[in-house]
């Protein structure tokens, strides 16, 4: 299996709101030595954030970036912020954009807004 593959399978768990299964999809990409990337971030903010399972999505985009040597993209910041809307954070969403703005220097695109 691949990232392509096991970034498939998240998706999958997104879309049926299957949060644990989704976490253990991850610890298996992971033991099979697969790193993940943004784009399978993003996937994991999705399915948490649908959970209200904010602050879990926020420590998972730290902790996988930390970890595995890349900075959250547009997309990762994009799905950060309709989590904290779709888990009425609004004043957090906000601050988020101006995080991402300033001083992570990510460049918002047409779907950000």
């Amino acid at each position: 299996p691949d990232e392509i593959m096991y970034n498939s399978i998240l998706d999958g768990c997104a879309k049926q709101h299957r949060v644990d299964e989704a976490l253990k999809v991850l610890d298996e990409m992971r033991a099979s030595g697969i790193s993940p990337s943004n784009y399978t971030l993003s996937i994991l903010v999705k399915v948490l954030g649908h959970a209200r399972r904010l602050p879990q999505a926020f420590e998972m985009v730290e902790n996988l970036s930390k970890q595995h040597g890349f900075r959250p993209n547009v997309q990762v910041y994009t799905c950060l912020v309709q989590a904290c809307v779709h888990n009425r954070q609004l004043e957090k969403a906000l601050s988020l954009h101006d995080t991402m703005v300033a001083d992570v220097g990510c460049a918002v695109d047409d779907k950000f807004y």
